[in-house]
C-alpha cells in the first residue's frame, strides 16, 4: 500500500478515536454531575466504559459527525 494513503487512513482513525474519546470524557463528566459531584475543580475521572463510548457514538451520528456503519439504501427493491 502506498506510504501516503496509510497515512491519510492513520489519519482519518486518530481523529475519529479522538472525538470518540473526547465524547465519553464529556457523559463521564454530565453522569458525575447528575448524581452530585462537584466538577468545577480537579476531580478524578475514572476510566472510560463501553457504556460511555456506545453513547458517545450515538450522540455523534446522531449530530452527523460521523457516519452510520451502514448508510440508509438510496433505492428500495420490492
Amino acid at each position: 500500500m502506498n506510504k501516503k494513503i496509510t497515512a491519510v487512513i492513520k489519519s482519518v482513525a486518530k481523529i475519529y478515536t479522538g472525538e470518540l474519546v473526547e465524547e465519553s470524557k464529556l457523559i463521564q463528566i454530565e453522569e458525575l454531575e447528575a448524581s452530585g459531584v462537584d466538577c468545577s475543580g480537579d476531580v478524578q475521572i475514572g476510566p472510560i466504559e463501553p457504556r460511555h463510548l456506545a453513547e458517545a457514538r450515538k450522540r455523534l451520528i446522531a449530530k452527523a459527525v460521523l457516519v452510520p456503519e451502514k448508510p440508509k439504501p438510496l433505492f428500495l427493491r420490492r
